[in-house]
């Protein structure tokens, strides 16, 4: 047996430095770019599924919250109608009581009320009866009248014939001649305060439902949206998060700001990006499955189609701007009579004032005071293109908020 080199690991090593790997040809670049794409894929697909069901969570977390307001509420309610049957039955209780003291009275207090109120007791003739009732029936009626005549400059006089209404009623050509019965001075006066009352009542009130609209409001907003650039297919959902605040100007107009926190995922064909904005060669773009991580910040204004206790219809309209701070490409393209496929970023930011007008219409419901619960699917309408592929992006998605009114 032929003993064996024990250098051989140095002669293969020799031999491997002189015919060095070859990695600038078609083959090698390929391959290279189906291992990225796949990495980055992956890495992609674990991000959207958190997403996903940090979604789906937070979903399924409003009607939940639905079901246990509404235990709460009817709780509350049981307990205050047992609350108030208590109350009554303590309340006939202590009647009963105040009755048993007054009629167990003694006789030596009933004695003792005859030497101090020697006229509670008296006996009284019904002629005597019926003098006091009327002086007092008339008193009381005069303590009503002469404020009321206070208030329309009405003066009365003991002499019937004088008894004229003032000059500024006088004009209304219905110059009043106040007999010297109360009864019907009252009457009188009574029909001109209820009048005056019903004029001024409605803006009583309106002064009342002006007092109690809540004008400022805040919340957040998350939203599901779908993306795409000349209608074409649309291969992955967008995802929104943010803020929002509002001002009514009455109970029909209103505008709200929003700042969202968006991941936009779109594909488009080659043919509608613009030239050299991915590639600066004369290669030819295929498709492009793109994604851009944005601000978004839409401005809108809202009109109350219907509103009742704890609901309101509404549709609104306005415009949103975008800052974009990172954009990813993942294209394929020709070169050379071959496919091939890449990827490009951008990390530079840059802002799209007014790019696209949003439209939309939404429902409310309030919740007592958890806050009140908006669903609001929109359509936004591209008025410029946006992203360094200078590409059309139109957006429909349904925004879920929770609002919370803000003290005046």
């Amino acid at each position: 047996m032929q003993d064996v080199n024990p250098d051989m690991d140095e002669i293969f090593k020799e031999a491997a430095d002189k015919y060095p790997l070859k990695t600038n040809t078609a083959e090698w670049e390929a391959i290279s770019q189906k291992l990225h794409t796949k990495g980055n894929n992956d890495e992609s697909d674990i991000a959207y599924k958190k997403r996903t069901s940090a979604l789906l969570f937070l979903v399924l977390l409003i009607p939940t919250g639905l079901i246990v307001t509404q235990y709460i509420k009817v709780h509350q309610e049981q307990k205050q109608i047992i609350a108030k049957a208590e109350n009554k039955q303590i309340n006939a209780l202590q009647r009963e009581k105040a009755e048993d003291i007054t009629s167990s009275k003694s006789e030596a207090d009933k004695q003792r009320d005859n030497k101090i109120y020697p006229n509670i007791n008296k006996p009284v003739s019904k002629e005597e009866y019926t003098a006091q009732r009327n002086n007092s029936k008339i008193a009381k009626q005069k303590e009503l009248v002469e404020p009321l005549l206070r208030d329309y400059k009405v003066q009365v006089y003991d002499d019937p014939n004088k008894n004229l209404a003032h000059d500024n009623i006088a004009k209304d050509k219905s110059i009043m001649h106040f007999e010297n019965d109360s009864n019907k001075l009252l009457e009188r006066v009574q029909n001109l305060n209820i009048l005056t009352e019903k004029n001024s009542g409605s803006s009583k009130n309106s002064k009342k439902v002006r007092k109690e609209l809540k004008r400022f409001y805040i919340g957040g907003v998350i939203a599901p949206e779908l993306t795409s650039v000349k209608f074409q297919p649309v291969k992955r959902m967008s995802f929104n998060l943010g803020i929002l605040m509002g001002y009514r100007l009455n109970d029909k107009i209103g505008f709200q700001l929003g700042a969202t926190f968006a991941h936009r995922y779109y594909y488009t064909d080659g043919k509608y990006t613009a030239p050299k904005s991915i590639r600066y060669d004369n290669a030819k773009i295929l498709n492009v499955n793109a994604f851009s991580s944005v601000t978004e910040m839409p401005l809108t204004f809202q009109y109350n189609i219907k509103s009742k206790k704890n609901t309101r219809l509404f549709a609104s309209a306005g415009c949103v701007s975008y800052v974009m701070h990172k954009e990813h490409y993942n294209y394929t393209y020709e070169k050379n009579g071959e496919e091939k496929h890449s990827v490009k970023y951008d990390n530079k930011a840059s802002d799209y004032w007014f790019s696209n007008v949003q439209i939309g219409f939404g429902y409310e419901y309030n919740v007592n005071k958890i806050g009140n619960i908006v669903i609001e699917p929109y359509y936004r309408i591209p008025l410029k293109n946006t992203g360094i592929s200078n590409l059309p992006i139109t957006s429909i998605g349904i925004n879920f908020a929770l609002t919370k009114n803000l003290k005046n």
